[in-house]
C-alpha cells in the first residue's frame, strides 16, 4: 500500500490534439506609401519594445502560467482542452516526474525532513492573436516548449496519529523556447502587411527563449486512516505562493514578474485483491483531486480550476525481500474543469 512518508516517483505521458486550418499565401503587391509607412513605425516600436505586440495579450502572464503552477507536484498533471475565446483551444504534450521523501531516520523532537524534486517537460502548441484592435492584425502560432525542475524542502509534525502539516518552501528553474509561425490570411492586402511587418522585425519576435526562476511557500496537510477491511484512506490538501521572475530573455517584452497561487486536493482509496504474482499482492484504488487557481492564474490560463477522477492497480512487495521498490501501479483517469475544459491522464507509479 501506498504510505506518505516513501520516495514517489509518477511519471504520466499527457497528449492532445487541436486543428488549425492553414489557408494559401498569396502574392505580394506594393502598398500604398501611407500604408508602408505605418507599418514601418509599428515594425520600429515591436522591435525595440515587444510589448506592443506579446503583454496586449497578456501573453506573458499565460507562458508564466503554464511554466509556474503547472510545475508544481501538487497541480493535476493532465491532457486537457480548454476553451480560450478566439484562441480556440491548445495542445498539450507533458511529461512529470516528481519524487519525494520523508527522512524517518532524521526525526528529531516531533519533526521529520522532507524534501521533494518534480521534473517536468511540456510541449504546447497554441495560437495568438497579435496586435488585435490596429491595422494591421497577425495570429501566431506559437509552439512553445518548457523544461522546469521544481525543488521543495520542509519538515512533516504529526499532530496527531494519521494526521501531519508540512510547510515547505519552493525553490525552481523553468527554460521556455517558442518557435512561432505566422499564420497566412486570405486578404491579400494583410498577407502584403505581414510580410513587410516580418521582413522589417525579423524573426527575435517570433523565435525567443526566457529562462525563469520560481520561489514560494507552501503548506501541507496529510491524513492516513484505515477503514476496516484493509482499506487506506488518504487525503491530502496543499496550498501555494509562487512568485516568478524573468532572470534572462531574448526577447524583452516578456521580462515580467507575475505571483500564483493554487489550492489543491485529493483523495485516494485503495484495498486488497485476491491476486498474488510472484510474492507480489494487487490492490486496487481510486482517486479524486482537483486544483483551485488564483485570479491572476485564471486571467492567463482562461481557466480557474482543474478536476481528475481516476482508478488505478498496483502492486505491493507483500515479501518485501526487494532493496529498493516497494510498490509498482499504473492509473488512468478523466479530466474535467471550467470552460469546455476535458481531457484524460495516463500514468505510472512506484514506490521505492
Amino acid at each position: 500500500m501506498l504510505h506518505p512518508r516513501s520516495i514517489i516517483f509518477k511519471i504520466g505521458l499527457l497528449i492532445t490534439c487541436v486543428y488549425t486550418a492553414v489557408s494559401t499565401p498569396v502574392s505580394a503587391q506594393a502598398l500604398p506609401p501611407a500604408t508602408a509607412n505605418m507599418i514601418t513605425n509599428m515594425a520600429g516600436q515591436a522591435k525595440n519594445d515587444p510589448t506592443t505586440l506579446i503583454s496586449l495579450n497578456e501573453y506573458g502572464s499565460f507562458i508564466q502560467a503554464v511554466s509556474g503552477p503547472f510545475s508544481l507536484p501538487g497541480v493535476i498533471s493532465t491532457s486537457f482542452q480548454a476553451n480560450r475565446g478566439t484562441l480556440g483551444n491548445g495542445e498539450f504534450t507533458r511529461l512529470v516526474a516528481p519524487i519525494s521523501h520523508s527522512f524517518d531516520n532524521l526525526e528529531f523532537d516531533g519533526f521529520t525532513p522532507y524534501a521533494e524534486v518534480t521534473f517536468s517537460f511540456t510541449d504546447q502548441k497554441q495560437s495568438e492573436l497579435w496586435m488585435e484592435g490596429m491595422p494591421i492584425k497577425m495570429m501566431v502560432e506559437h509552439n512553445i516548449k518548457t523544461t522546469s525542475i521544481m525543488t521543495g524542502v520542509g519538515v512533516d509534525f504529526e499532530l496527531m496519529k494519521g494526521l501531519t502539516i508540512r510547510p515547505l518552501v519552493h525553490l525552481g528553474w523553468s527554460r521556455i523556447k517558442d518557435r512561432s509561425n505566422q499564420v497566412p490570411t486570405t486578404n491579400v492586402t494583410m498577407t502584403m502587411m505581414q510580410q513587410m511587418f516580418r521582413s522589417l522585425t525579423g524573426d527575435g519576435i517570433f523565435k525567443w527563449e526566457v529562462d525563469q526562476f520560481q520561489y514560494g511557500p507552501a503548506v501541507e496537510t496529510k491524513y492516513n486512516t484505515n477503514a476496516g477491511d484493509d482499506i487506506e484512506v488518504n487525503l491530502g490538501l496543499r496550498f501555494t505562493q509562487l512568485n516568478i521572475k524573468t532572470i534572462s530573455t531574448s526577447t524583452p517584452g516578456l521580462e515580467e514578474s507575475s505571483k500564483f497561487h493554487s489550492l489543491s486536493g485529493n483523495l485516494e482509496l485503495d484495498g486488497p485483491t485476491s491476486v498474488n504474482v510472484s510474492g507480489w499482492d494487487m490492490r486496487w484504488q481510486y482517486f479524486m483531486g482537483a486544483t483551485r487557481f488564483d485570479t491572476a492564474t485564471k486571467n492567463a490560463l482562461k481557466f480557474s480550476w482543474l478536476g481528475e477522477v481516476g482508478a488505478g492497480l498496483f502492486f505491493v512487495d507483500s515479501q518485501e525481500d526487494s532493496s529498493y521498490v516497494e510498490t509498482v501501479g499504473f492509473s488512468g483517469s478523466l479530466i474535467v474543469g471550467d470552460n469546455d475544459v476535458d481531457g484524460w491522464t495516463i500514468g505510472a507509479k512506484a514506490t521505492f
